[in-house]
């Protein structure tokens, strides 16, 4: 579609991945879906390089929640004026889009 090579959607991805333990995205994770409760412990995922990702949109969400555990979601240490995201209630959603430089919340639930 037009609209997906617009957006820099027209790569392969791999689509959706479950992390429930640190983990770290690279340019094809598009979905991510995450959860403290098989781990029980709380962890870190990290976005991909912010240059590779340029015109690229990443959908992450908290699907469920072992009591006071939390998802952390950061950069690669590249993206101007980032400051890190915490899931913290599952629900909590965020899609960002990278414009090479840095990443942009473009909507967000529960944050």
């Amino acid at each position: 579609m037009l609209e997906d090579r617009f957006w820099g959607q027209d790569i392969v991805t791999d689509k959706y991945h479950a992390p429930d333990a640190n983990y770290a995205m690279t340019v094809r994770d598009c979905i991510i879906r995450a959860s403290t409760t098989a781990s029980g412990a709380a962890f870190t995922i990290t976005l991909p390089p912010v240059t590779e990702a340029r015109g690229r949109i990443y959908s992450l969400r908290m699907t469920a929640r072992n009591s006071t555990k939390d998802i952390t979601i950061t950069d690669c240490g590249d993206s101007d004026g980032w400051t890190n995201i915490t899931f913290d209630l599952a629900g909590d959603t965020v899609l960002l889009l990278s414009d090479g430089l840095m990443w942009h919340i473009i909507a967000s639930d529960g944050l």
